[in-house]
């Protein structure tokens, strides 16, 4: 072999052994990158995992409270429509009172506003049309000094009681409105102490 040849193949010899360690080094390289972005991968991946479920909690969270929400309000507004219902059904049951019944009733709550003075009841167009006399009658035993007017209050049952410029609405629906609270509470304890 010449010394040519002995060159030539010295060369190619380096050079394949530099190539071979490109390529080795290459490798390395490429195996760390590939590595580094399997970790990178796994983080993110671990990542994005974790926020949807974070997010899907949070809706799921949401959904829950405002399906609670819902029940809760249907439940509220079936007990106001039942209380409703029951102060409906009182309404009636006092308006359904024999005469006697009902002006003692009245008169009993005339004595919680009664003065020494003279005064004068308003009835409603319905109380008009019933024995009045009864009523006088029973204003009378229980000492009240109150003088029934031919005038109609616009109410439909109870009374106004009027005592110079002072006016005590005394209407069934006057009564139940100012009363509202603890009626409501009775009734939500009839109505659904068992439910």
């Amino acid at each position: 072999m010449s010394a040519e040849e002995k060159i030539l193949e010295g060369i190619i010899s380096d050079a394949v052994a530099q190539g071979d360690e490109i390529i080795a080094r290459a490798k390395a390289q490429s195996e760390l990158v590939l590595t580094k972005a399997k970790d990178e991968t796994k983080a993110y991946s671990a990542e994005v995992v974790s926020s949807a479920l974070i997010k899907a909690k949070t809706i799921k969270d949401n959904a829950e409270s405002a399906a609670a929400l819902v029940v809760r309000d249907g439940k509220l507004a079936k007990k106001r429509e039942e209380i409703l219902k029951t102060v409906e059904l009182a309404k009636k049951h006092i308006a359904s009172l024999d005469d006697e019944v009902y002006f003692k009733k009245l008169v009993s709550i005339v004595k919680g506003y009664a003065k020494s003075e003279e005064g004068v009841l308003l009835l409603g167009g319905v109380d008009l049309k019933r024995n009045t006399a009864l009523l006088e009658t029973a204003l009378k035993k229980a000492n009240i000094n109150v003088k029934i007017s031919d005038k109609r209050a616009d109410i439909s049952g109870g009374f106004i009681l009027k005592y110079g410029s002072i006016e005590y609405n005394l209407s069934v629906d006057a009564i139940i409105d100012e009363k509202k609270e603890l009626l409501e509470d009775k009734i939500n304890t009839i109505l659904f102490s068992q439910k």
